[in-house]
């Protein structure tokens, strides 16, 4: 599967429409798909690396609605839509898109620290066998 057919079976036009209007999203994208694609791919990266370690992002990013999770869509899609406004006007982001960037990195960082336990695919635990110690104690000198 193609990178960009990867991340648009995640992330569809329509998703992005419910967050922002196509004549805005166009306008910040300058009609350039590969600064969205681009956008969408470090949306998916940032929040992978938060997620990584307790559950299995690459299930969880290839599914395709309507089996998609809905909290994590909804997160990426604020994190890709802050990461396209930085590139307007880094130091004047509307304060919508800084809030939503913040909370998504909060959900993400409660996710990874089991503060709270969202319905994503968790990584399967390793098995443990029986642990065996050798070698011998260490030899007491009584003088």
């Amino acid at each position: 599967m193609a990178k960009t057919e990867f991340k648009m079976a995640f992330i569809e036009q329509s998703d992005l429409e419910n967050y922002v209007t196509p004549e805005d999203l166009n306008q910040i994208t300058e009609g350039d798909q590969t600064v969205l694609d681009a956008a969408i791919d470090d949306a998916i990266e940032h929040i992978s690396e938060k997620l990584r370690q307790r559950y299995d992002v690459a299930v969880e990013f290839a599914k395709t609605a309507p089996n998609r999770h809905r909290t994590l869509l909804k997160h990426t899609i604020a994190v890709s839509l802050y990461f396209l406004c930085e590139r307007i006007a880094f130091d004047a982001l509307p304060e919508n898109r800084v809030v939503s960037f913040e909370n998504a990195n909060k959900w993400a960082n409660d996710c990874a620290s089991g503060k709270i336990q969202p319905s994503l695919q968790q990584l399967a635990e390793p098995e443990r066998g029986i642990s065996i110690r050798y070698g011998s104690a260490s030899k007491n000198n009584h003088y």
